[in-house]
């Protein structure tokens, strides 16, 4: 019931795949204006799993959702991630954390900003291939002082934006124990951009249809 609804707003839609995994996990995520050229995409992943993991992501997403943050710019990704890190510093939330990637995209000018903190980089797919959006950071509330930076992109027509936990692709390979990589994950969506379709083939890899963690895409 906390996820976004999937919608289509002229050129831009969002669509979603999800499942949580055998125990309750910390994984959320979100998507919205901010004004009217201004679009946020968010996804977190708290460390860990059972009731602590699950309402700790549910605070952070509350805080994402209804910008609850003072004196934040949500049109800046860094700015976005240094508060939370200060909001939800670990020491506060019984050492528990999250990493977070975090994106604005201008309908108007086609910039993606971004910034990430221990989350894997988003997969943008266009007509000049694949490329990882993702920036150094530590995870969200590791207290260490360091700065979150942000990066930024132009995003051509007919593109694709895939944001994502790490659920997605660290599974065992059935066939020879090994586990899967982002390259290895890549490798299928360069096949599909169909989120079914590309579950359908994380799914076969392991060799079984439930995650060990959540798959959030």
């Amino acid at each position: 019931s906390l996820l976004p609804e999937k919608c289509s707003y002229n050129s831009l839609s969002c669509d979603w795949e999800f499942q949580s995994s055998t125990m309750l996990g910390g994984d959320c995520f979100g998507y919205g204006f901010i004004d009217a050229e201004n679009y946020a995409v968010y996804l977190l992943d708290v460390c860990g799993h059972g009731v602590g993991a699950a309402l700790l992501s549910v605070s952070a997403i509350n805080v994402l959702r209804s910008r609850t943050l003072a004196s934040v710019d949500f049109k800046e990704p860094a700015e976005v991630l240094n508060a939370m890190g200060k909001a939800f510093d670990m020491e506060k939330q019984n050492g528990m954390f999250f990493t977070l990637w975090y994106g604005v995209y201008n309908t108007k000018t086609r910039i993606l900003k971004y910034s990430s903190g221990g989350h894997p980089p988003a997969i943008l797919k266009d007509k000049n291939g694949l490329h990882f959006l993702g920036t150094k950071g530590l995870v969200v509330g590791s207290n260490m002082g360091i700065d979150y930076v942000q990066e930024q992109t132009t995003i051509l027509p007919e593109s694709d934006l895939f944001v994502f936990s790490d659920g997605v692709y660290e599974v065992e390979k059935q066939a020879d124990n090994s586990m899967m990589t982002i390259e290895d994950f890549a490798e299928i969506i360069k096949q599909t951009s169909s989120l079914k379709e590309i579950k359908k083939a994380v799914q076969a890899v392991q060799g079984r249809d439930n995650f060990d963690d959540d798959f959030s895409l």
